[in-house]
């Protein structure tokens, strides 16, 4: 079979996952991706990468439409075609890419992470913003009819998808959550230094909020001067946040990796924290994700503060502290209160894991399997 992802694979372990998993059971997985995208990823699976590179967390529609045409230059470039087809979004108009192995029969399995036209209302401003949902709104729907089984997240997106003309039993959820050999739950290493580290890591982006945690350090450290906070991510909101570090004056407390790295050296960046915040902002978009760098810091043990999202209250109602909005104000008051009563922090560490534990890979991989393999294929 052939996974099909616009992504870098080391530092988006969802791809690598699902196709490690496909791989236990026998199957023969390639996954294309973007030139560069597959290197150091480990995986057990061949890599092939095409086109030019992909910056993740900065994609253009340009850069989707030319990974596209590559895609489709190496597949009418093969002499086999493959049972399967795995395309991965966003965008879910990559599965036109192969539409050649399609049309000669290859099954195609749509694995939609992100509701695209959700997200172009949250990214976009002005008039464009609802022209550009409205075309991906079509779009994507008529990618979801194409497909002869969608994956996706959660219960939300299966329900939209559903009700956007797709059979409930091509439909299947598997949660964007971490396997074991990602090594989330591998014990805290304390400082003991008295510092209380904070740690944040992901696409830095407007909507993931990265910039009003460091607002409200600028708060915290008049009452908590040995507070620091690490930050590790990529994106397009990169630029904009250390304008906001300079700004707040929080050069000396804030220590910004900027880029996307491999799992691993991002859990041994922030994985020896105090304490995790989580802080996106409230959209059309965000009202329909669970971050999933919430579910990492949970399986770490991590207490975690975070804005109270629908699928933050549903998965994590009590196990991890929550606040209405992002605003730095709140933010600081709820990391001030943490800091201050060990106790408290000691429980939402225990809730927090609890809370992850029962989101394991275990019971999500055996459903990917079936979804994307078939009862009439053959790994």
């Amino acid at each position: 079979m052939v996974a099909v992802a616009y992504t870098d694979l080391p530092s988006d372990p969802r791809v690598q996952r699902e196709a490690d998993a496909l791989v236990r059971m026998g199957a023969n997985v390639t996954i294309v991706v973007p030139q560069g995208a597959g290197v150091g990823a480990g995986l057990a699976s061949s890599v092939v990468e095409v086109g030019a590179p992909a910056a993740r967390g900065q994609t253009t529609l340009l850069g989707q439409l030319g990974f596209m045409r590559s895609v489709r230059a190496w597949v009418k470039e093969q002499a086999f075609v493959p049972d399967v087809v795995h395309v991965h979004n966003m965008p879910d108009y990559l599965v036109w890419s192969v539409a050649p192995w399609v049309a000669a029969g290859s099954r195609l399995v749509l694995d939609v992470h992100d509701v695209m036209s959700e997200l172009a209302l949250h990214r976009f401003r002005g008039p464009f913003r609802f022209l550009a949902a409205a075309i991906l709104r079509v779009l994507e729907r008529r990618a979801w009819l194409r497909a002869d089984h969608v994956i996706t997240v959660h219960d939300q997106y299966r329900d939209q998808i559903v009700a956007a003309g797709v059979p409930e039993e091509q439909v299947t959820v598997v949660m964007n959550v971490p396997s074991e050999p990602e090594v989330w739950s591998r014990a805290r290493r304390p400082s003991g230094d008295g510092v209380f580290r904070i740690s944040w890591h992901g696409t830095v982006s407007r909507r993931t909020g990265a910039h009003h945690l460091v607002r409200a350090l600028a708060i915290v450290r008049e009452s908590l001067p040995e507070v620091r906070a690490v930050i590790v991510g990529g994106g397009d909101g990169t630029s904009m946040l250390r304008e906001v570090i300079a700004a707040s004056g929080a050069d000396d407390i804030v220590e910004f990796h900027q880029g996307f790295r491999p799992v691993q050296e991002v859990i041994e960046i922030v994985g020896n924290a105090d304490l995790a915040v989580v802080p996106n902002e409230l959209s059309v978009y965000t009202r329909n994700i669970l971050p999933v760098k919430l579910i990492e810091y949970a399986s770490m043990g991590l207490p975690v503060v975070a804005t109270e999202l629908p699928l933050v209250r549903r998965y994590f109602d009590g196990a991890v502290h929550m606040v209405s909005r992002p605003e730095p104000s709140q933010l600081a008051a709820s990391i001030l209160q943490i800091a201050g009563d060990a106790d408290y922090r000691t429980e939402l560490s225990r809730r927090s894991r609890a809370a992850a534990a029962k989101l394991s890979w275990s019971r999500f991989e055996p459903k990917l399997v079936r979804a994307v393999l078939g009862s009439g294929v053959i790994p």
